[in-house]
């Protein structure tokens, strides 16, 4: 099927979307996921967004992204973490998006994707950990960066000497 959001719609358990999910530029759409379990977000093709929200004090993680969402407006991380690291999805922020109330409760656990020219600092973290990486303008409107957050000791990892 094919969903434009021209108003205002909420999720209150899971979402799947194997058709075209859009909203209209001029109307922009605000989409809620707001729920007391696990919310599945999931579908074969990429579901694109203007606003959207993430409300749900579940266990943590809350929100279990398998499939693949855009935000061109603003991502308001209210309570919940977004877990693609387990799930496989991919959250990606297009030119102008933004993000709001991101904390150790409520983030991105996973990858990142920004794409666009400004400057940018990533929603993400791990194991409840919020952690922000942030990039530069790069004044290119075709670039697209990609980010991840690994709590892990760098020591064990890349190994250091001091001579």
């Amino acid at each position: 099927g094919e969903y434009e959001n021209n108003g205002e719609v909420l999720f209150q358990s899971h979402f799947n979307n194997d058709g075209i999910t859009t909203f209209d530029s001029q109307h922009q759409g605000y989409t809620r996921f707001e729920g007391t379990n696990q919310q599945n977000i999931t579908g074969s093709i990429p579901a694109d967004f203007y606003d959207v929200l993430f409300r749900n004090n579940s266990t943590q993680p809350a929100f279990g992204l398998s499939g693949n969402i855009s935000v061109s407006g603003n991502a308001d991380f209210v309570e919940g973490i977004v877990n693609n690291d387990d799930f496989g999805g991919l959250m990606v922020f297009e030119q102008g998006a933004s993000h709001t109330n991101v904390d150790n409760s409520a983030h991105v656990d996973g990858y990142v994707q920004k794409n666009g020219s400004e400057e940018f600092q990533y929603p993400i973290g791990d194991s409840n950990y919020y952690r922000f990486a942030r990039i530069s303008p790069t004044g290119n409107n075709d670039s697209s960066f990609t980010g991840k957050y690994f709590l892990e000791n760098p020591i064990l990892l890349f190994p250091f000497y001091i001579f």
